[in-house]
């Protein structure tokens, strides 16, 4: 029975060693483009973060804030720079190649010395082959995020694309609203019958909302569909400052930072007649104190793009 544990355990490392680490990395080298992508976005969140910490460093010498809230706040800033930081290093096909291969190498040995004093050393076998079974387990992780980066590339190359044919289809919208006839009924929802709610109140221009700084809120956020049409292929998005800290939550379909700006993006293949879809909660720290310019963005397959300026004032 025990050596038909060795012989599957051993066949598992194998396998991995011969399988997974190599699919792993011709996978990430299918999607150059989107891991260029992903470098850049991360890159920029790293520095962005680094940035906000820096301030935040600042203010604690300076003694200006709340304590607690501000060391809050760095532990936070801390870990958007340590995931950006992860996850650049799994965008390198070189390091997945070098953790694989070396943790496997090592788990390999380990099963196999261990193997080989048994059963005169017991004791020994399971220590080795607890750090084996590390070693394995590390690998698993390493296949995990890989996963999650080739999804992330892959995605990456797709809303390239989905941008080009967004300007393509404002072109041809533009060619349709220019030259349908006087009086004919539009095959686009109204810019009017959709609105964003964010914090409980719809979107509006100039529409100024106000929040305390170095306190994390938990703005409820919401897409509405007033028309009596199915809005279609949807996404909408929010455009804050990039010293609004914003946790990435499962909600939250994408996240982009850079030194500018922090994008937050929300899609729906449909929105009924007639209907709201609630997005949950959005939970944002502001860093900052002042008034901020930002901007709201709806558009869809029967929607005509609009962009919605509004301001966040933030006070102490």
């Amino acid at each position: 029975m025990l050596q038909t544990i060795f012989q599957i355990y051993g066949a598992l490392i194998l396998t991995m060693a011969g399988f997974v680490i190599p699919i792993l990395a011709i996978g990430i080298s299918f999607f150059p483009d989107g891991v260029k992508l992903l470098e850049e976005t991360y890159e920029n969140q790293q520095k962005q973060a680094e940035n906000n910490l820096k301030n935040e460093l600042t203010k604690q010498k300076k003694g200006r804030v709340n304590i607690e809230a501000l060391s809050k706040n760095i532990v936070l800033l801390k870990k958007e720079k340590n995931k950006a930081r992860k996850k650049l290093h799994y965008l390198n096909p070189k390091n997945i190649v070098f953790s694989g291969a070396f943790s496997l190498t090592g788990a390999l040995i380990s099963f196999s010395v261990g193997v080989a004093m048994y059963p005169q050393h017991a004791s020994v076998l399971v220590a080795l082959f607890l750090l084996s079974l590390i070693l394995v387990v590390y690998v698993l992780v390493v296949f995990w995020n890989s996963i999650q980066i080739i999804i992330e590339a892959s995605t990456a190359v797709q809303d390239r694309k989905r941008t080009s044919e967004d300007k393509i289809f404002e072109l041809l919208t533009a060619i349709v609203e220019n030259t349908a006839q006087s009086g004919s009924k539009s095959m686009f929802i109204k810019e009017s019958e959709v609105g964003i709610k964010f914090d409980g109140q719809v979107i509006s221009p100039e529409k100024e909302f106000i929040f305390s700084a170095n306190k994390e809120h938990s703005i409820k956020i919401a897409v509405v569909n007033y028309s009596d049409y199915l809005l279609k292929t949807v996404e909408w998005g929010l455009i804050l400052k990039p010293e609004f800290l914003v946790e990435e939550t499962s909600n939250i379909t994408s996240l982009f930072t850079d030194e500018a700006q922090k994008i937050i993006r929300f899609k729906h293949n449909i929105i009924q007649a007639k209907s709201d879809i609630q997005e949950g909660v959005l939970k944002v720290t502001f860093l900052k104190t002042g008034s901020f310019n930002c901007q709201v963005f709806v558009k869809g397959e029967n929607y005509k793009n609009k962009k919605v300026s509004f301001k966040i004032k933030v006070i102490e």
